[in-house]
């Protein structure tokens, strides 16, 4: 059964089982960010995924606007919360970035 707690970032993470995944939202401005820690297979460490979703688009749909499953090239962290700590951080440059680029008229 999932178990919802908060980290030592203040991100609620939800556990569905003890050491094997880990999820954590979070919004950075008009964005939503959904970050992961998957058990590596043979038990050698956690890889990091990522989805930057924008709230709303002008039809009013969700859209995804990044998503990667295989963070920095599926590099193993030691232990789930570096890697959602990891994906965060890249979750909020990117969306950082493209609310820059919207701003300047740019295509990110």
């Amino acid at each position: 059964m999932a178990a919802l707690s908060m980290n030592h970032c203040g991100f609620v993470v939800c556990s569905a089982k003890e050491n094997t995944m880990q999820f954590a939202e979070d919004t950075e401005g008009e964005w939503r960010i959904f970050v992961g820690a998957l058990e590596a297979s043979g038990g050698d460490g956690y890889i990091a995924a990522l989805v930057v979703r924008h709230a709303k688009d002008s039809e009013g749909t969700r859209s995804d606007a990044y998503r990667d499953d295989s963070l920095a090239c599926g590099y193993r962290w030691a232990t789930p919360g570096e890697a959602i700590t990891y994906a965060m951080g890249r979750g909020r440059d990117m969306a950082r970035k493209r609310t820059a680029a919207a701003r300047a008229g740019v295509s990110a």
